[in-house]
């Protein structure tokens, strides 16, 4: 799944995901901070929900070309 970090300066591609206290971590990298544990929690039930729905987006042009690409999670602010 790709991630954009909550201060939008790097993009990962990750499998591993782990809120460390008030941070969400993947790969040594810290993804978003947050005012507590708790929310951090609620942001990961977030990309949850994304994993859930699917990492591709899937669509036809109106010539009738199917195109597939990945979603980016974008790391909220607050």
């Amino acid at each position: 799944m790709w991630i954009r970090t909550q201060d939008k300066k790097e993009l990962i591609n990750t499998e591993h995901i782990a809120v460390e206290k008030k941070r969400i971590c993947s790969q040594h990298t810290t993804l978003g901070e947050y005012e507590s544990e708790q929310r951090a929690i609620e942001v990961l039930d977030e990309i949850q929900k994304e994993l859930f729905h699917g990492i591709k987006l899937d669509y036809i042009t109106s010539g009738g070309v199917r195109h597939y690409r990945d979603k980016i999670f974008e790391m909220p602010t607050e």
